[in-house]
């Protein structure tokens, strides 16, 4: 978000201000208005996405995870440079999947 932070009232410049004013009209009448870019769903990892052919149970539990939390941990595994620590990972979350819990959900505030 783009904002202008004023420290005390010297700092206001009335003109400069109505001109950025101005400016944001005409952006919007012509259509120039930025919008927010969805990321989407993120891609399920080979690893990942092999463990759900092999146990169907843990594939719905991950796809009734709110999208955030798969993402999470899709970004846990694909983060992993390499194989071990990526099938490490995997073990450690597929509980933590099947109890409905997010990878960083013990340092959220309940």
């Amino acid at each position: 978000m783009r904002h202008w932070q004023f420290t005390s009232k010297d700092d206001i410049n009335e003109n400069l201000i109505l001109e950025y004013i101005r400016e944001a009209i005409r952006n919007e009448e012509e259509g120039n208005v930025w919008k927010l870019q969805k990321s989407g769903t993120a891609k399920v990892p080979d690893l990942l996405a092999e463990t759900f052919r092999k146990d169907e149970k843990l594939k719905i539990a991950f796809e009734k995870l709110a999208p955030f939390k798969q993402k999470e941990y899709i970004e846990y595994i694909t983060s992993a440079k390499r194989e071990e620590t990526k099938k490490v990972r995997l073990e450690k979350i597929i509980p933590m999947i099947l109890q409905n819990v997010g990878l960083h959900d013990k340092y959220k505030n309940c």
